[in-house]
């Protein structure tokens, strides 16, 4: 019983919303309001409406009260909800669906109340009540094929991760969990999507995630570093070399060999080709100059 509860840490009170304490007397007026209703004389009212439809079918051949029937006005106590009554307008019919259901509107209403304070109170209420209506066979059974169906720690650690790597999850780059409140929102849905909320260390898992998820974007982060780093080592030794060949005259000296090369003659046969080359590199001087005069300021 206290695995059907487990996922509400994720979607309802992860941390102990606002540090307060749960006033326990409350919260199992609460959860009776909708487990127990009118059918206080009943002892296997909890059991029939927060266990299983199983459970419920037995508590029915043994008791004149019969559950699950929606025109039984006495098990929709409509109302004005409390903080120790719950409206039942909407309460479904499935005794498991039922409690999870009764434990969630029930943590609203008492933020300091967690997941683990209902199945540490209200677990045991549940099964005392079954015991008391006979129906503890289909307890033990239920419970053995329900632990036999489900999946195991590590078939559970791949389903997640591979919800979270989906396109509609966080997407393989995280770039949907940026930000920790769709991490949560998102986590959660591949909980309940992968069937894995009996698991009783998902708050390991959760951190698990979420650090493979800080890891890729600090691994992220120092690779710009890293690449902004070269590329500006990069123009410095450019910069450098230019001016080293800035001060020795290389520059000028590739121009004018650049234009000479081009000339029908190339500058071997007088002055007047080698003199228009010159002249068509004094662009070069200035260039230099300009750097030059930039890297004695520095």
């Amino acid at each position: 019983m206290r695995k059907i509860i487990f996922i509400f840490a994720l979607c309802f009170a992860p941390y102990s919303v606002f540090g307060a304490s749960c006033h326990v007397p409350n919260l199992i007026r609460c959860l009776d309001s909708a487990c127990v209703a009118e059918a206080s004389m009943e002892p296997g009212a909890r059991c029939a409406q927060c266990y299983s439809v199983e459970a419920q079918a037995i508590v029915n051949q043994r008791s004149a009260f019969q559950f699950g029937s929606r025109s039984r006005t006495q098990m929709r106590a409509l109302g004005r909800p409390s903080a120790t009554s719950l409206d039942l307008t909407d309460a479904p019919d499935d005794p498991a669906e039922r409690y999870q259901w009764a434990a969630a509107e029930c943590m609203k209403l008492l933020p300091g109340c967690t997941p683990a304070d209902v199945s540490r109170h209200y677990d045991d209420l549940i099964e005392q009540s079954c015991i008391a209506a006979g129906a503890q066979a289909t307890i033990v059974r239920t419970m053995r094929e329900a632990e036999a169906a489900r999946k195991t720690e590590d078939a559970c650690n791949t389903d997640i991760t591979i919800c979270l790597m989906a396109d509609a999850g966080c997407a393989r780059d995280w770039a949907r969990c940026t930000v920790d409140a769709d991490f949560d929102r998102i986590f959660a849905s591949c909980i309940s999507s992968t069937e894995c909320g009996h698991l009783t260390n998902l708050t390991q898992i959760k951190a698990n995630a979420q650090r493979t998820r800080d890891d890729y974007f600090a691994a992220r982060s120092a690779n710009l570093e890293a690449l902004v780093a070269q590329h500006s080592a990069a123009r410095q030794a450019e910069l450098d070399r230019v001016v080293q060949e800035c001060r020795d005259g290389t520059v000028k000296q590739a121009c004018i060999a650049t234009f000479c090369s081009s000339m029908p003659n190339q500058c071997r046969d007088g002055r007047v080709e080698t003199q228009w080359a010159t002249n068509m590199c004094r662009f070069a001087d200035l260039a230099c100059d300009r750097i030059l005069n930039q890297v004695g300021r520095r």
